[in-house]
């Protein structure tokens, strides 16, 4: 039986990916149509008409609402700091950017990682891919428990060489072949070529590894871990109803044995509550937890 949120998860994406599409397509198509002088198509103009359109919309951007960029410029920003010049950016970041990072973290010490499963656009369009690939008939590889654990360390490495590069070149390594930056500036001049070839490879491995860049490589994911720990709106077990069948641990996309937690708190934990769609006993629930 499926718990009551997994529709409004589905909505929460859907609405996610769609506010990323609209802010693409105005930084990448409607101020092109303007800067070109240009009359646009009809449908444009309905569109421009619920969004700003024309060179003033220019500043709007999906790097805007990016929370990795202040994580991967924090060498130079502690840097400027202990020079005494500041806060300081690099590249496109802003103080936007550093708020919405803030945002995340507040969410996550609150939901988990919540962001992962319900709000991250990426996340999202991969996990629909790997519901593309069930529909059609692919043969989905599961890797062995050994070298899902080794695997998911590379997400800690990925996180530390971008920080470390971007410290030592001063702008922003990763945005030349960051996949969700190609993914969302797609037919516009500012695209990376080395974008579009890591995300080709990335959805194509989608495909047969549901989930490999969250759960891989994902820098952001990695530099969330430790505060999702402290999340405090938790899976909780009520042992009465528990027949320890396991189904809730076979049910989870990141391997944590829910059968063997009173309370899930490993910083995996995305609350997508498929562990309580499996559960057909009312054994689990979502429960808020002041206390540790």
């Amino acid at each position: 039986m499926r718990s009551r949120a997994w529709p409004l998860r589905v909505a929460v994406q859907t609405a996610s990916v769609a506010w990323a599409a609209w802010i693409a397509l105005n930084a990448a198509y409607l101020v092109a149509w303007a800067d070109q002088t240009r009359t646009p198509p009809p449908a444009l103009s309905a569109l421009a008409g619920l969004f700003p359109f024309g060179p003033e919309a220019g500043s709007l951007s999906i790097e805007d609402y990016c929370p990795f960029g202040p994580l991967e410029g924090v060498v130079r920003a502690a840097q400027g700091l202990a020079a005494g010049r500041g806060l300081s950016f690099v590249g496109p970041v802003t103080l936007r950017n550093l708020g919405v990072l803030f945002a995340v973290a507040a969410l996550v010490l609150l939901t988990k990682k919540t962001f992962c499963s319900w709000l991250c656009p990426f996340g999202a369009l991969f996990e629909a891919l790997g519901w593309i690939g069930r529909r059609l008939g692919v043969r989905q590889a599961r890797l062995p428990g050994r070298w899902d654990r080794r695997l998911r360390r590379l997400r800690y490495a990925v996180l530390a060489v971008l920080v470390g590069l971007t410290g030592w070149a001063g702008y922003l390594v990763f945005k030349e072949v960051d996949p969700f930056f190609a993914l969302y500036t797609v037919g516009s001049a500012a695209a990376p070529v080395g974008g579009y070839v890591v995300l080709a490879v990335l959805a194509a491995g989608a495909l047969v590894v549901p989930g490999a860049w969250c759960h891989y490589l994902c820098p952001l994911g990695a530099a969330l871990d430790p505060i999702s720990r402290l999340g405090r709106i938790r899976i909780t077990r009520a042992d009465p109803a528990c027949t320890r069948c396991d189904r809730c641990s076979r049910a989870c996309p990141q391997r944590i044995p829910v059968a063997r937690r009173q309370r899930v708190t490993d910083a995996l934990c995305t609350n997508c509550l498929r562990c309580l769609d499996a559960c057909d006993r009312g054994a689990l629930e979502l429960r808020l937890e002041v206390r540790p």
